[in-house]
Parts: structure tokens; sequence; C-alpha cells
């Protein structure tokens, strides 16, 4: 706006003025019109609030319909039973909702004849994949209405209409609610935009005064003429914001210069560039030319008799086309020749007039149209307001009149006494904001008494309290109510009295028509009582909500019968309930079913008893490890099991229905037969060990034989095990643990001896005894050449000056390193290296001895006879060989360390004589370093104290310093000479250990060095300080030195601590020294023991590094260890460990403090 004003010349003062009076003017006349269009909408909406709520919340379908059947208009309702939405039912063809079969009637219907209406019961639904039945009334409408029919529709499949009929209600005083705060809501915005726009009006009218003293002042100075001019560009700014606000556009003709003027609202709304001015010419073409006469005459008419025009007329925008509706209001100024006026877009206030209006007529139509019978009654006075056509139908009245001179209590014909009351309270109550609904008798006009079912719900229409009645005609659905209960009473009767689980469940379609659940209509009472269950937990839910794991049981099943009515019975296992039905399902109808289900978990356990009982004796008998056979009291045999027909190499039609004695002819028959006999005699079992014949031929057998007992009759049965195996396995098992009892005595013998002569004995002993051979020999390697060691048995064949064959035979096992084994006189005889045996061994054997991989030497065994040549006497001498050969390296290995160790010694005793006579000597030479060091040192330090008495007062400040540092140093040196030599002598200093109070030895210690430094402030705190066995004046220097170095490294602090702890840790006591000095660096922590190695310079903090490895050697000469722990400027912590003593002492308290 600001950049338009500045473009253009600054007009005159004061005919901007009047510029702002023209547009003020034509403001207040465009808000005039904006109030006169309100009260005309406001006071349309209260009319058709009545028609449109109770059309739209009705619990009927409504719909207008063309003479072809498609759909102009539909509620709600309707579109939700036609299965669409209400915009998709707008155009569909209520034919295509219709099954064909009822295409006939749908099409007779649509020609209702002279009466003019049809009525008529058809099924309609379209995607929700079942039909639902409504009844229809079809109303003709008279041409012109824009419609062929008025139609309505009813629900009729709903069992419960007084249910469905209280939720219609409910759902229309909501949504009446809900219509009643929206027109409010839009009233108050309507409101709130006339008040903003009065509001920017006085605004403008302020800024207009402004604006004319401002003017005022612009003839006396320049600078007021500036302030004018920016109110007169904030007026401009205000009145801009008024017309869009109000939307409206302000122009001025001046018809002089055929010049227009234009606001931005005004080119907005004609779709003109916002230039604010134009030439007359481009404006004449935007009316359509139907309309450009009517303009013509109102502006000539205005120019000639000064009369303001209101013109509504329709343009065509220039910018895009679109054509719109507009009202221009225009006055004439004769004395300017200038035309002003205001314009306004009336498009959509047209749009929705129009559609009000055809609203409207829709719900009065769709309201007359009804079947059921409304009536509307003030609720402050009970007048009846309104009705419609099915009421004075229902009721017998002739119009409208007649039936609003009755009451709420009397508009039931010949209604008198309690039942007149009971209309008037239950209207009361409805009032009160109780809904009513019940049934009643009503009488018609000519007094015949009809059954009606009568809702009466509170409602607001048009702002009015009302009451809002619904009245149906129930009569025929009484009588049918009546039929009904008396054969529901007697079905029902029959329904509880079954001991069978009923239940009468409504299958559920998903949306391709395939059954996804089924719903619970009825349970009688065994349901009740066999599965737990109530029928206020069941009736009205899903199977998927009732049965455990959110599942519908047999679904498929059931299904299938309530689609085709095919019956089914069949039994199942209900995992989750761990039981068994008999179940029975058939269908009444299409879509529902009745299961009838007989509970035979009972049975069905008995028979999986008695079945896995059978099984698991077949089972048995199949894998019993023995045979097992039943004879009954004849002793002919009925059952053998699988075994029993393979081990004795008999056949079931062999055996079966026989004797035993027919089975086993001969004497052990005879003895069966007297076994049998005691048992089923005396009842009792019997335990005997049998021989029988078998397919592999005899065996031994233990049989136990015992009666069974089966009702008067008594069974025999048996079970024998084949024990031949078992007792040449116990044979077997005692010959074995003799064998490695041996093996178990030579393995102690071998690992407790150490001479060799002695072990090769018993060794060769015990490997005869294992294998049972005659005679053997050992040979060991000495010096790389085999000799044997000892032997036995003699050698046959070998002469007393040569090699034995077993150390030939030995000689040859050593070098392949691996058995030699010769079994019968020709292996022997074939073998080079056993020429000279002869011929009498039958079994000849060697065996390298190993240990470590290391070949040792060899065994050699021989014997006259076959007995050594079994796999097990050949395992045996090969474990033997090892622990031999084990044997034999432990007693080299000891003669070796024995050698070893004598020679060891005598270099021990030589070097240890030597480093005495170099100790001596060394001590001998500290000594008179020492001495030779002093002297000269005492010398120094003598001198220069006299130096500094006799001559000091004549030295100025930097003699006197030199001669300090001078003594100073000559002290340093003696401590670090004083401090070597204790660290020579320790190592040769006696121990005399005793049990030291710690405390009483710290607290003594701590005393002498606080007294060097007096004027700090330091605080020692000790805990618990086990006691410790120690030599005393030793352990006194460590303390010494670590409580001194504590003490001198936090110099530095101004409140500096100690603190001393100790504890038991196993076989040690710890103690713990911890200060809040400087601290040190934990890489340098190996290089704190070592002997000169400080980690501060002596300008920092003195000393000589001899301390703390002095300290080191003292604990280790005790046994213990000692180590540091600390961080740069965080302290440091010395840990300190000695053996733990085993007494203790009591503890002495001593002054921490001085």
């Amino acid at each position: 706006m600001s950049s338009h004003l500045s473009a253009r010349p600054l007009l005159a003062p004061y005919a901007e003025l009047d510029l702002l009076r023209t547009k003020l003017a034509a403001a207040e006349a465009q808000l005039r019109e904006l109030r006169a269009a309100a009260a005309a909408n406001d006071t349309d909406a209260r009319e058709s609030a009545m028609y449109r709520t109770l059309v739209e919340e009705s619990g009927q379908g409504a719909a207008l319909i063309a003479a072809d059947g498609a759909i102009l208009y539909a509620n709600v309702r309707l579109a939700q039973w036609l299965g669409v939405s209400r915009e998709d039912a707008i155009g569909l063809s209520l034919a295509e909702c219709i099954p064909p079969a009822q295409q006939m009637i749908f099409s007779t219907m649509l020609h209702p004849g002279p009466t003019g209406r049809s009525v008529g019961e058809l099924s309609v639904g379209r995607a929700s994949g079942g039909g639902r039945a409504l009844f229809f009334t079809f109303v003709a409408l008279p041409e012109g209405a824009g419609a062929a029919f008025a139609v309505t529709a009813a629900d009729l499949t709903e069992r419960q209409e007084r249910d469905q009929l209280l939720r219609t209600q409910a759902e229309m005083e909501a949504r009446v609610a809900e219509r009643t705060r929206a027109l409010a809501d839009a009233n108050a915005a309507n409101e709130e935009a006339r008040i903003a726009a009065l509001n920017l009006m006085d605004d403008a009218v302020e800024a207009q005064h402004r604006a004319e003293r401002a003017l005022a002042q612009l003839e006396q100075e320049m600078a007021g003429r500036r302030r004018s001019e920016e109110s007169l560009k904030r007026s401009h700014h205000w009145l801009e914001n008024a017309e869009r606000i109000a939307a409206f556009g302000c122009w001025a003709i001046d018809l002089e210069k055929k010049t227009v003027w234009a606001s931005s609202e005004a080119a907005r709304i004609y779709g003109l560039p916002d230039r604010r001015e134009c030439a007359y010419d481009e404006i004449v073409g935007v009316p359509l030319p139907e309309y450009r006469a009517v303009l013509d005459a109102a502006i000539a008419n205005l120019i000639e008799r000064g009369e303001p025009y209101r013109v509504e007329y329709r343009i065509c925008r220039p910018c895009d086309g679109v054509v719109a509706d507009v009202l221009g209001v225009a006055e004439y100024d004769a004395a300017r020749r200038t035309l002003y006026g205001i314009v306004r877009d009336v498009t959509e206030e047209k749009r929705a007039a129009a559609a009000l209006r055809t609203s409207e007529q829709n719900y009065a139509e769709i309201f007359n149209a009804t079947g059921e019978a409304f009536i509307i009654y003030d609720a402050e006075d009970g007048a009846i307001l309104d009705v419609n056509q099915a009421m004075l139908t229902m009721y017998g009245y002739s119009n409208k009149a007649e039936a609003r001179r009755h009451g709420p209590a009397s508009f039931h014909l010949a209604v008198s006494g309690e039942a007149s009351e009971e209309i008037a309270r239950r209207f009361e109550a409805t009032k009160a904001g109780e809904d009513q609904v019940f049934e009643f008798i009503s009488h018609r006009g000519d007094g015949a008494p009809f059954w009606s079912e009568i809702s009466l719900r509170q409602a607001k229409i048009g702002g009015r309290a009302c009451v809002l009645s619904v009245v149906r005609d129930i009569e025929q659905r009484k009588l049918a109510e009546c039929a009904l209960r008396a054969s529901e009473v007697r079905i029902r009767s029959l329904f509880e009295s079954m001991s069978e689980i009923v239940a009468i469940h409504e299958l559920v379609l998903d949306e391709a028509g395939q059954p996804s659940d089924y719903r619970i209509l009825d349970v009688n009472e065994a349901y009740e009582t066999q599965l737990n269950l109530t029928k206020p937990q069941v009736v009205g839910k899903l199977a998927s909500e009732v049965y455990p794991g959110g599942r519908s049981p047999f679904l498929e099943t059931y299904g299938r019968v309530a689609l085709t009515g095919e019956r089914v019975t069949f039994e199942a296992y209900v995992e989750p309930m761990g039981r068994h039905f008999h179940i029975s399902a058939f269908s009444p109808e299409r879509g529902r079913f009745v299961s009838v289900a007989t509970d035979v978990t009972a049975q069905c356990e008995a028979a999986r008893v008695l079945q896995a009982s059978e099984e698991r004796f077949m089972r048995f008998m199949k894998h019993l490890p023995g045979i097992a056979y039943i004879k009954d009291a004849h002793r002919r045999l009925l059952y053998i099991n699988e075994r029993f027909a393979s081990e004795l190499g008999l056949g079931r039609e062999q055996v079966l229905g026989r004797m035993s004695e027919e089975v086993w002819p001969g004497t052990e028959s005879e003895r069966i037969r007297s076994d049998d006999e005691c048992v089923l005699a005396e009842k009792k079992p019997l335990l005997v060990i049998e021989e029988l014949e078998g397919r592999s031929g005899r065996h031994t057998y233990q049989t136990v034989k015992f009666p069974i007992l089966q009702g008067d009759a008594t069974l025999l049965g048996g079970i024998s095990l084949d024990v031949t195996e078992l007792a040449e396995a116990e044979a077997a098992l005692s010959l074995a643990n003799r064998e490695l009892a041996t093996l178990n005595h030579m393995i102690l013998d071998c690992a407790g001896a150490l001479n060799l002569p002695s072990i090769l004995e018993r060794m060769l002993a015990y490997a005869a005894q294992i294998s049972g051979l005659e005679g053997g020999a050992i040979c060991l390697l000495e010096e790389g050449r085999l000799r044997r060691k000892v032997s036995r048995g003699g050698e046959p064949g070998s002469s007393g000056s040569g090699p034995c064959f077993c150390e030939s035979l030995c000689s040859k096992c050593v070098q392949e390193v691996r058995p030699l084994i010769f079994e019968g006189r020709a292996q022997i005889a074939a073998c080079a290296e056993l020429e000279a045996t002869g011929s009498s061994l039958e079994f000849l054997a060697a065996f390298p001895l190993v240990a470590r991989e290391k070949c040792l030497g060899g065994l050699c065994v021989f014997s006259h006879n076959a007995r050594g040549s079994s796999a097990r006497s050949l395992k045996l001498l090969e474990t033997a060989t090892g622990q031999i050969a084990l044997a034999v390296e432990n007693a080299l290995l000891f003669a070796e360390t024995r050698r070893y160790a004598a020679e060891m010694d005598g270099l021990v005793r030589a070097r240890t004589a030597e480093l005495e006579a170099t100790n001596q000597e060394l001590e001998a030479f500290s000594y008179s370093i020492s001495h030779d060091l002093r002297a000269p040192l005492r010398a120094v330090d003598g001198f220069s104290r006299m130096l500094e008495e006799k001559c000091g007062a004549a030295l100025d400040a930097e003699g006197r310093r030199l001669l300090g540092v001078v003594r100073g140093e000559t002290q340093h040196m003696a401590a670090l000479i004083d401090n070597l030599l204790a660290f020579a002598r320790l190592g040769r200093a006696a121990m005399s250990p005793r049990l030291l109070d710690m405390h009483a030895l710290v607290g003594e210690v701590w005393a002498e060095i606080r007294a060097t430094e007096p004027a700090r402030v330091a605080e020692l705190e000790t805990g618990e300080l086990p006691p410790a066995l120690a030599d005393g004046p030793l352990l006194r220097q460590v303390w010494v030195n670590l409580l001194g170095n504590a003490f001198k490294y936090t110099r530095r602090r101004v409140q500096a601590k100690i603190v001393i702890t100790g504890e038991r840790a196993g076989q040690e006591t710890v103690y713990h020294i911890a200060d809040n000095g400087v601290g040190f660096d934990m890489r340098y922590a190996d290089q704190l023991f070592t002997v000169f190695h400080r980690l501060h310079r002596d300008e920092e903090f003195e000393g000589t590094g001899v301390g703390l490895a002095l300290a080191q050697r003292i604990v280790r000469r005790h046994g213990g260890r000692i180590w540091a722990e600390g961080a740069v400027d965080q302290g440091a912590t010395f840990h300190l460990a000695l053996p733990a003593a085993t007494a203790t002492v009591s503890r002495q308290p001593f002054p921490l403090q001085p």
C-alpha cells in the first residue's frame, strides 16, 4: 500500500478527505448489507433446522431418486445400509443394490399409480457381502421438484427394535446438539467479523480526524505536513485491512477524465492488476453482456436523479476467466463529477443460499415421506409444533391443524386415567433429560386400538427446546411376538433340559465373503456347567474372544455347515481345555448353525490308557533281554516274545498251545514241568537255572517263574535270561583282576625304587608273573653298546663265552624301536639272529624300553609252550615294558643327579671361600676409605668452623655464603659416608628377631623426626598396626627412612598429613605409609630403591639417595618386601610387608601431636 501511495502524486488534502469520506460511507453501507444478509441467513437456518434434523438424524434411511432409480440425495443411514459412503451413494442407481430376484418388485414400486405412493420389502447390500431387509416407502413428487420420488426405508432385520431405536434417538440428539453448536459457532464467527469490521471503521474515522488536524497544521509548517502524510498512509492501510476482512472493495470513477480508481480488494474482485488507476474502458467489459444494460441504466439514473443504486450482477474476471457474482453499491458527487462505490463478491453466499434451499426442500420432502409418525412438541407447554403425513395417516387426522390441537397426553385417542398419567409422566421425564422408549396401546380416529412403540427424546430445533416423538405401528409385530414367545418357551424348555452342550452361533464373514469368526447367540445350562462359562460371559461375544488362544475352534467345518446346510459329526480334542468331545453340527438357517457336543474325555482317556498299556507291554517284551512266555493253568503256552522264537529256533506255530514236554522232550522237560506245577500250586515266584537247547547250541538260562492271577484262573509267567556269556565273562574278569593287581604292584614298586640292579630284578620277575612265561632278560644301552643286566630261567642254546640270543634279539628290537614277536618253531628257526636257540622254543619276543621318546634298552621273554602268544599277554607285556623303562630312567636320573650334586657341592665350597676372601678385602678397603675420607673431612669442617668463628665478621655476605656451602657439603659428605658404611655392614650384621610393638616404635620415631622441625604443621594418623617379629634396631631404621621421607616431601603443604595403617593379609603383615606430599611419577618407581638415585634435586629436597635402598635391604633380610605407589603432586604411599607374627602385644598409646 505504501509503495503505491509514494509512487502516486499526492492529492490535495481536501480531495483526500472527501475520498476517505466516500470510502467510509461505502464501508458502512457494506456493513449494513452484511448485517442484513446474516439476519436473513439466521432466519432461514432456524426455519430449515427442524426438517434437516429430523431427516438426517432419523433412524430411518431417506433419499431422493430420479425416475430411472438414480439416487440424487441419501442420508447417512441409507448409505450405510447400501454398503457405500454417502458421497459414493450420490449418482448410484438403487437398482444396482437390489438382487435380481427382486428387480420386478423394484420396477413396480417406481410406478406407484394414481395414489402416488408405493411400499414394499427389498433386500439391499452392495459391499457387505450379505443382504439387509428394508421396508421401502416411495412417494411421488410433483414436477419441478428436482426429483421423482422421496424414499424412506426402515430396517426389518434387527431383532431388537427397541435397542435400535434407542441408539437412533441417541445419535439424533448428539447430532442435533452438534449441528446447533456448529451453527452457534458460525454465528459467533460472523458476529466477530462484523465487530472487527466496525472496529476497523472506527479506527478509520479516527484516522480521518487525525488527518484533518494534520492538514490544518500543514498550512503552518512542513513538519506537520509530513506527519499528516504518515497518518494518511496509515489510514489507507487500515482501510485496506477493513476491506480485506469485510471482503469488499472501494472504487471511484472520474467522469471527466474517464479514469477509474480501485482499491486492492476491488481490483482482486474484478480480476484486474493492482494498479489503483486505470482507464474506464478497461472495466466496461468485465460484467457479462446480459448485465451491462442493467448497470448502465442504474448509473444513468444515479447521475441524472442522484439516486444511489444497489445491483447484483455477474462478471468474468480477465485474469483467470472465472465467472463470479458481485454486489455493487454506488453514490454520485455532482460537484466533482465523480462516482463513488463499493463492490462485494457474493458468489459463495449465493451458492450457499441455493444449497440451503435445496437441502430444506429435500429434508421437508423426506420428513413427510417417511413411514414412521414424527411429532414435534414444544418442551415448555407441550403444544404440537409439527407432524408429518405418516402421523396424520396413523391417527386418522385430516390435516396438521387438527393434530396441533392435541397435547402430549391426548394425541392418543380415547386415552384417559392411568394411561394418560403415564404419558404425562414420561413427557415430563423426557423434558428432564431422560430418553423414553415404551410400548403403548393407542387408538385410531375411529377408536380402534393398536399397539404402538413410542420414543420420546429432548432436542433443540432452531434454538428452541422441543420434545421429538417417533411413533411406530407394531400391531403385527406384537401378534408375531406372542406366537414366537409361546414357541420359544417350548423350545427353551427342551434346550435347557438337554445334558449335551448345546450352543447357537451366527457366522461372521470377511470382506471376501469367507468365514472369519462366529458369534455365540445362546447356550444351554449344560454349556455353563460343563465348560464353566456363564451366559453373560459368552452370549453376544465372538468365539475368538471367548475360547483360549484367541482362535475360533473348528471354524472351517462350522463355516461349511452354516453356508451349505451340511450336517457333520466328528470327534475332536480341544487342547487348551484338555478334553475330548463328540460334536454334531447343523444349520437351521443360512448363516447360522447349532453345535451339540458331548464330553467323551473319560472314554477317550480310558481307551488311550489301555492302548498305551498294551504298547508298553509289547515294547517291554520286544526289548526284554531274554525270553518271555505265558502259560495257562494246564501249562500250555499262550504267549511268547520275539526273542523266544529267535534264540530257541522255534516258530510261534510250533509252540503256542503246546506244553513244555512237547516242545523240549527228555529229562529237562520233566524238571520244567515240576517247576511249573510248583508255581501254580503255591502261587509264589520261583528262581531256577535251566539249560535249554537253542539255535546256536546249548545255553544256560536264569529263569524266574511267577503266578499271574486273573480272576478265578491262575496263569504262569516266565522270564529267562541267557547267562552263558556272563559266566564266561566272570571267569575272564577274575583273571584280568589278578593281572591288573600284579601290574599295579609293579607300578608302585617302580615308583619307590631307585637302585638300578634291584629294580631290574624285580621288573623281570613281574614281567614273568604277568605273562606266565618261563624266562627272559633285560638289556640296557651303555656307551652305545647293549649289555645284559639281568636274566631269568636260563637261555637254551647259549654259551657262556658268546652273546646270548636275548642280546641279539634285543639289539635288533632297539635298532628298529618296535616289538619283535615270534610264535612257533618255524618262525623262530627262520630268524638269522636266533639260529643258536635250538628248536625247543614255542614263543619268543623282544620289546624296546622307551621312556620320554628315548630307547634305553630291551626286554626279551621266551617260553617252551604257546601260552605267551595270546593278545592279552602281549598287551600286558607291552604295558610292563613301559613301566620298566620309566623305572630304569628314574634310577639312571637319580644316579646322575647324585653325581652332579657332589660336583656342585665342591664348586660351591670353592666359590664360597673366594667370596669370603673378597668380602674381607672389601670390608678392609671400606674401613680404610672411610678413615682416609673422614680425616680430611674433619679437618675441612674444623678449619671452616674456626674460620667462621674468628673471621666471620670480617667476611662479606658472599664470603659467608660460600663458607656455609663448604660446611654444608662437608657435613653432607660425612652423612653419605656413614650411610655407605651402614649399607656395607648390613649384610654382616647379626639379627635378633623379637616381637615388636609397632605402635610404640612408630611413635618413638615420629617424636624424633618431629623435633627436627617443631614449627611445622604436620599431622600423623595411625590405624590398627599389628605387631611384627623383627630385629628392633634394623626395623627402626626402616621406619626412620620411611617416616623421614614422608615428613620431608610434605614440606610444601600448608597442612601436611601422614596416615599409617596395617592389616594381616594371609601369611604377611602389611603396613601402609601414605602422605599428601609432592609424590612421584610411577614410570620411575623401579628406581626408588636404587643406591644414589634420587627423583628430586638437592635444591628441592636434601638427601643422599641411600635411605630407601638401605630400607629395602633390611626388609629383604627379614623375608619381606617393600614397594611404592604415587602420582605427581598427589602424594605417595609406601607398602611394607613382613612375615606375620604369631603372638600379640598390648598397644601403648603415644602422642601424635607435639
